[in-house]
């Protein structure tokens, strides 16, 4: 245990083991790129535009399943981090898919 003094006379005293991890667990979706790699850069060099459709699809479905089922873990990996792997992978030279498309 660590004391944290508060002012003169006053310590708080923490259980650093307590305090909450902020790292985001790992799952099945930790490594984004891989996975899409594996599943899309054959199809993407022979039809890329349906591909970022695909793509984008997928991701959103994933998004939405996280936002139904209340997986806030999964919601923030997928907001924070592997939107923008995406885009780098995928969208770097063109726009997402508008939602009519």
């Amino acid at each position: 245990m660590q004391a944290l003094p508060i002012d003169e006379g006053t310590e708080l005293t923490i259980n650093i083991e307590d305090l909450p991890n902020f790292k985001l667990p790992g799952g099945p979706n930790d490594n984004i790129e891989e996975r899409y790699r594996r599943q899309y850069d054959a199809a993407f060099q022979k039809d890329p535009v349906g591909c970022r459709l695909r793509i984008a699809a997928d991701f959103l479905q994933e998004l939405a399943r996280a936002i139904n089922t209340g997986a806030i873990d999964t919601l923030l990996r997928l907001y924070d981090t592997q939107f923008n792997k995406l885009s780098d992978l995928y969208f770097k030279n063109t726009q997402w898919p508008l939602p009519h498309e």
